[in-house]
């Protein structure tokens, strides 16, 4: 009882498919830019219902402050290499983590934020209504 050559030669050719497949997915299923992107999104998601709760708001090229229904100053900026948020200049609640660089910028009705983590960049428009 043994392998015949025909065996071997099916066989191997398995193998070789399978090897040749893992090295693809392998490289899709890198998760730290998966976390990152998705920390990222988050982060926008919460600054964009800050915004909307907001009744004033002051942009500066690397925060942004606004003013909550309840009169306190919400303030987000970088620090370090994280970015934070304060309420009446106390605090240190962390919203991101890893962050290199972060610009906020004001567009007609719109902030406009860009992220730099991990050698990756996040944009994020948001749409600002005029207070009242």
């Amino acid at each position: 009882m043994g392998f015949t050559l025909i065996e071997t030669l099916v066989g191997l050719l398995v193998t070789l498919i399978v090897l040749s497949m893992t090295s693809p997915l392998l490289h899709f299923m890198n998760t730290n830019s998966y976390h990152s992107e998705l920390e990222t999104r988050q982060f926008f998601l919460y600054v964009q219902q800050e915004i909307n709760r907001s009744t004033d708001l002051f942009i500066g090229t690397s925060y942004v402050e606004m003013t909550d229904p309840d009169n306190r100053i919400i303030r987000i900026e970088l620090f370090k290499d994280s970015v934070r948020r304060r309420v009446d200049g106390k605090g240190h609640e962390i919203l991101l983590t890893a962050v290199n660089e972060i610009n906020f910028k004001w567009n007609s009705n719109s902030l406009s934020i860009e992220v730099k983590k991990e050698g990756d960049t996040y944009e994020k428009q948001i749409h600002v209504s005029p207070k009242q």
